[in-house]
């Protein structure tokens, strides 16, 4: 029903019916799968999305059952949403402490991978804070990022930062990585060139 074309508000509204019905077993497989598209339904199916719903489900479903793979998800949801919103600025550092003490105590990897990513943004694009991206984006690195995109991605990233921090080592080997596994990548004689500058010593 969510799938159906055209999108209206009555396939919409009957889905979330159905989804609510599931959502009454509170702790069967199909009852948290309900309750988390429950938020995906007002985070991105709704005419108008209702962000600070989505929020309280994902956020009720992870307090409900903190150690369940879905509800994880749902709590990386919550995080990205809560980052997301335009507030100001002391509002979003609580927020980020808030969302740094969540990603802490996930222990599916793909949900703490994807949390660290999304803090490390945030760290570079709001706070400009590169040794706290850094250290997020380490995080994620470790856990592994399947995409290979992704992780072409992040292993610059890595690597930009470390150089620019003065981790020189750490930056040699993220960009080395890089060079070995995407060598049809367009930046891989740019990256090659970082190396060897890198390797020479240069600033």
């Amino acid at each position: 029903m969510l799938n159906v074309q055209p999108k209206t508000d009555g396939s919409v509204e009957r889905a979330a019916g159905i989804l609510r019905e599931l959502s009454e077993e509170a702790d069967d497989p199909y009852g948290i799968l309900a309750r988390y598209y429950l938020g995906r339904i007002e985070q991105i199916h709704r005419a108008k999305p209702d962000w600070e719903k989505a929020a309280a489900i994902y956020r009720d479903l992870h307090t409900a059952h903190p150690e369940h793979p879905i509800a994880q998800i749902g709590a990386v949801k919550y995080g990205i949403l809560r980052l997301s919103e335009r507030v100001p600025s002391a509002v979003l550092s609580s927020r980020v402490a808030e969302i740094e003490r969540l990603a802490g105590s996930l222990d599916f990897p793909a949900a703490r991978r994807d949390l660290n990513l999304a803090l490390a943004q945030v760290y570079l694009t709001i706070f400009r804070s590169d040794e706290k991206a850094l250290e997020h984006l380490m995080v994620a690195e470790s856990i592994g990022i399947a995409r290979l995109k992704n992780r072409a991605d992040v292993w610059v990233r890595i690597g930009d930062l470390a150089a620019s921090l003065g981790q020189r080592e750490v930056a040699l080997q993220y960009f080395q990585k890089f060079v070995e596994r995407f060598q049809r990548d367009s930046r891989t004689y740019t990256i090659g060139e970082r190396i060897r500058e890198l390797q020479q010593g240069a600033p």
